[in-house]
Order: C-alpha cells, then structure tokens, then sequence
C-alpha cells in the first residue's frame, strides 16, 4: 500500500511539473509573438514615414530643379541667347508679377 502511495505521488509530481513547463512554454511562444508584432507594428511605421520623407524630398528636389532651370533660361536671356528672342520682355513681366523686378 505503502508503495502505491510513493509512485502515486511521484506520477502526480511528475504531471504537476510538466503542466508547469508546458505553460511556461506557452507563456514564451505568447510573448514572442507579441514582441513581434510590436516590431512589425514599429517597422510598419518607419516604412511610412521613410516614404513620405522621400517624396517630400522628391518634390522639394524636382521644385530646386525648376528653379535652378529657370534661373538659367534667364541669365541666358540677359545675356542675349539666341534661343531666348523675344522673351526678355515675358521673363522681365512674370518678374514683375512676382515682386522680383530687375534692372
């Protein structure tokens, strides 16, 4: 009788201890999973803004360009291009509209 308590009580140690593990198990999996969906969360995030830096710098680049283009289409008429005949006078107008006059 003795005996049959002794392995009762192991077998019952025994299936305490890995239902222990096993949710310390579970509880780890959960964790992790969690974490990663954090970080997917995050990097989702920093994607999008990653994106919308670029195509504002995309545009502020393409808005230099025009202007730099243009600041040379002008400096060529001043200087008497012959592409440029008769649009000395447009180029000195849409200066004017904008406050920019010159000389």
């Amino acid at each position: 009788m003795e005996a049959n308590r002794g392995a009762g009580t192991w077998r019952r140690a025994a299936v305490e201890m890995l239902v222990i593990i096993f949710s310390v198990l579970i509880v780890l999996a959960l964790d992790n999973w969690n974490e990663e969906r954090k970080e997917a969360r995050e990097e989702a995030e920093y994607l999008e803004g990653f994106v919308a830096d670029l195509a504002s710098d995309s545009l502020n680049l393409a808005q230099r360009i025009s202007i730099a283009q243009r600041g040379e289409a002008r400096r060529r008429c001043r200087a008497g291009h012959p592409d440029c005949r008769g649009r000395t006078h447009q180029l000195r107008r849409q200066e004017s509209k904008l406050g920019r006059a010159t000389a």
